[in-house]
């Protein structure tokens, strides 16, 4: 993202923090509602007698309604604001809580999960915005982007160590769990319309950014015209479909390769989420300091050592691999700053940059549990689908490297003055 483009934004405005906070207490709540079910797997399977195929397909539903509602959302929250289409977001994510509740029957379920892939862009969105819109300093960025991408797995561990130990038992089934957790989300929606009612007005982009930019259609072939963008698509595809498919059966994987019951199965779930909420805080900032390539090496390689020995080692090993499987989730932050930084994106055309990468890597993460849960059905069992998800990774290592071989071939040659 070009910085000068940022000049005019109230770029050290004591309130965006604030502003921030609020915006990553309704992503909090919208990370609890989305391991809502994960750690209840068995409750949920035996209530509406389901295979974990169907029931991922179920979990997945919201990712693949994202590939459809991710482009109009970007376009939609440039047209009403941040204010509003993070309040309607954060409705939307409550009712779909209320709907889940309230299902008979997997299809039912299906579509009550589905009202995340409408709401969630609202809020998966007008996060980059607001951080692009007003923090413009490069260094401060990369740390917000660590923030806020820490702000979902926290909500995925209040969901893990607490549903199992504290909400079931106080609210009796599964149902009511899901009743509570939307109230949350509806208490932490009402909390950011009462903050940002007080926030300074919104920065308009007036200068030669917003005058030149190119509309609709356009604008878009221009984005995917980047190299940086389309790279981050790619490692975007790969990164959901790990990061959704180990989210949605971690705890099941535990519990059925290692013996752990379910309570102590979503407790290390939950410490596994928690490295990975140390590790976005850390990781972008570092990898904002020209390390971008390298420190993507490292963590990609620590996940595919980790899947493997977690599917081929021994069960006395799976508890540290599924703490270091906890750094997919620095992976997605640290695909955010190779979008945020790719050529084509800048303030004025981000949240469009956003919605059309969040249409292509949904694939991935549509297709991730539904993977991983027909895997763990088959004789195969969870297993192979790491064993799967490890070449993966390794995939994507190739595609970043293709990609730094172009990058350092693109750059000029500088030659050298001969001195008269």
């Amino acid at each position: 993202m070009n910085d000068r483009e940022a000049g005019g934004q109230p770029a050290s405005h004591p309130f965006r923090w604030v502003l921030f906070g609020a915006m990553c207490v309704v992503y909090f709540a919208f990370g609890v509602i989305m391991l809502a079910i994960p750690p209840m797997v068995s409750e949920v399977r035996a209530d509406m007698d389901v295979s974990r195929g169907m029931l991922g397909f179920a979990l997945g539903a919201w990712a693949l309604l994202y590939i459809v509602t991710s482009p109009p959302a970007g376009q939609i929250i440039d047209r009403i604001g941040l204010r509003r289409a993070l309040a309607v977001g954060g409705v939307l994510i409550a009712l779909s809580a209320l709907m889940q509740a309230a299902a008979q029957g997997i299809a039912m379920l299906w579509c009550a999960i589905a009202v995340i892939g409408i709401g969630g862009p609202l809020i998966s969105l007008s996060a980059p915005k607001l951080v692009a819109v007003w923090f413009a300093n490069p260094r401060e960025r990369a740390h917000a982007i660590g923030i806020y991408t820490s702000a979902p797995p926290l909500g995925g561990v209040f969901a893990l160590l607490l549903t199992n130990s504290v909400l079931l038992p106080l609210l009796g089934d599964w149902r009511g769990v899901l009743v509570f957790e939307a109230g949350l989300c509806l208490a932490a929606t009402i909390a950011w319309v009462a903050v940002s009612s007080r926030a300074p007005n919104e920065p308009v982009d007036t200068g030669a950014a917003a005058a030149t930019r190119p509309p609709g259609l356009r604008a878009a072939r221009t984005l995917l015209d980047s190299p940086g963008v389309r790279l981050a698509m790619v490692l975007g595809i790969g990164t959901f479909f790990i990061t959704q498919g180990v989210s949605a059966w971690l705890p099941n994987m535990l519990e059925e390769d290692s013996g752990l019951s379910t309570g102590a199965a979503s407790n290390w779930a939950a410490a596994s989420l928690a490295v990975g909420i140390v590790a976005r805080l850390v990781l972008p900032g570092l990898a904002a300091s020209g390390r971008r390539s390298t420190v993507l090496y490292a963590l990609m390689l620590a996940l595919a050592l980790s899947m493997l020995v977690m599917a081929v080692g021994p069960a006395a090993t799976d508890l540290a691999a599924s703490l270091v499987l906890g750094l997919r989730s620095a992976l997605t932050s640290l695909v955010i700053l190779v979008l945020m930084e790719a050529e084509q994106v800048t303030t004025a055309n981000v949240a469009l940059a956003y919605g059309i990468w969040f249409s292509a890597v949904q694939i991935g993460g549509a297709l991730g549990p539904q993977v991983v849960g027909m895997f763990g059905d088959s004789s195969l069992g969870f297993p192979a689908a790491l064993v799967t998800m490890a070449l993966l990774v390794i995939v994507m290592i190739a595609v970043l490297f293709v990609d730094d071989r172009r990058r350092v071939a693109a750059q000029p040659v500088a030659v050298p003055s001969m001195d008269t």
